[in-house]
């Protein structure tokens, strides 16, 4: 799992919580060190067993699973 601070231009690593296994949801951590202030959008993305990334358009779950980067608006009040 990696997040994007800036709109895709970067992405950093998140850290898994819950431990590698197979066909199940995990949870992921991101800490964010020295946030702006303002508004901002956060984006992530995944990467599947065989290395693929997550792309960008957002499909449907048939046939081959969903796709798209979850995104969460959020607001720093202080850096």
């Amino acid at each position: 799992m990696e997040v994007s601070l800036d709109g895709r231009a970067h992405w950093e690593p998140c850290e898994l919580v819950t431990g590698e296994r197979p066909h199940v949801w995990s949870l992921w951590r991101y800490t964010w060190l020295h946030p702006s202030a303002g508004r901002r959008t956060l984006l992530v993305r995944a990467t599947d067993g065989t290395s693929a990334m997550q792309t960008a358009g957002c499909r449907g779950r048939f046939p081959g699973g969903t796709s798209g980067y979850d995104r969460m608006e959020v607001f720093s009040s202080s850096g």
